[in-house]
């Protein structure tokens, strides 16, 4: 397979990072502590919450699954989608785990496992979910990749 990534390709991804860049520096001056840039400052009702959980777990495998899910089996597949917007719904409405962490004032999960077990079960949850972030993004982004060059 030849390689096909060429000037134009790089300045896709140069305009990215820099929107990218912008975005999080806009966002710095506007906020007064690390809690207001990551946390919204611990104001995020549960709407917008809501709408950030979902905007999360959306992507385009997942549409693409949910889609494929309904071309095998029918629209029985969107009972999963629904289950999973109910549960989000559920969680948002009544602080389900998230009034307890919000109370203990911790921002990441590791906190929390620190404040639980100590602080060498933190690093080791923090080196965990970089290392699995990390390789998620890559596959994430090796498979919608693929999957748009085949769709274009």
């Amino acid at each position: 397979m030849t390689n096909t990534f060429g000037f134009i390709d790089w300045i896709w991804i140069a305009a990215f990072l820099a929107v990218s860049l912008s975005i999080g520096l806009i966002a710095r001056r506007k906020s007064d502590s690390v809690d207001d840039f990551l946390l919204v400052g611990r104001r995020l009702r549960s709407f917008r919450g809501l709408m950030t959980l979902a905007g999360t777990e959306m992507g385009l495998v997942t549409i693409i699954y949910f889609s494929e899910e309904a071309y095998a089996n029918g629209f029985v597949a969107i009972v999963a989608g629904l289950i999973a917007a109910l549960t989000m719904w559920t969680i948002g409405r009544t602080g389900f785990v998230i009034r307890h962490l919000r109370s203990l004032g911790i921002r990441t999960v590791p906190e929390y496992f620190e404040i639980r077990f100590g602080p060498g079960v933190r690093w080791i949850a923090a080196v965990l979910i970089f290392l699995t972030g990390v390789l998620n993004m890559g596959i994430f982004l090796q498979v919608e990749g693929k999957f748009l060059s085949v769709a274009m």
